[in-house]
């Protein structure tokens, strides 16, 4: 830099890094939770609750997320009181009504969770696991007293 005349010379480092953070922390900033796996949303919730952020609807497709594969056996267990009226009453009429004002009340309370999350409801996070027990308890009840 002295002499302007000079050539510039080249070195040869054997590594240069530069920290700019793990690559699971640059995916979380700008991430739609949700694309995120499970283990990368939980850590995306501990992550604004450490900034302070508010976390409940994330808790919510959390919890919703992790309801969402035993909604199959929730719905095996419903389908076994509407099988047998099947078998009793021989017609499939009244039991796919009910089948299908379960399956949509199913639904349609799930959608007013997401209602709940958005208002900031106290029990908001926790509303998949809330459905999913009233529904799996009125199974087993719908269960336990069709006759066989």
């Amino acid at each position: 830099l002295t002499d302007p005349l000079k050539r510039p010379t080249i070195e040869h480092l054997d590594k240069t890094v530069l920290v700019v953070g793990a690559q699971e922390d640059l995916a979380l900033l700008n991430a739609d939770a949700g694309t995120l796996s499970l283990g990368n949303l939980l850590e995306f919730i501990e992550s604004l609750a450490a900034e302070g952020r508010k976390t409940s609807p994330y808790e919510a497709m959390f919890n919703a997320r992790l309801t969402s594969p035993l909604t199959v056996l929730l719905f095996a267990l419903l389908a076994i009181p509407l099988g047998l009226s099947v078998e009793r009453t021989q017609s499939v009429a009244v039991s796919a009504i009910r089948a299908i004002a379960i399956v949509g009340s199913y639904y349609a309370l799930r959608g007013v969770t997401g209602f709940a999350v958005s208002r900031d409801f106290a029990l908001a996070a926790s509303s998949p696991w809330i459905l999913f027990g009233i529904f799996t308890s009125f199974g087993i009840w719908q269960f336990v007293r069709a006759r066989r």
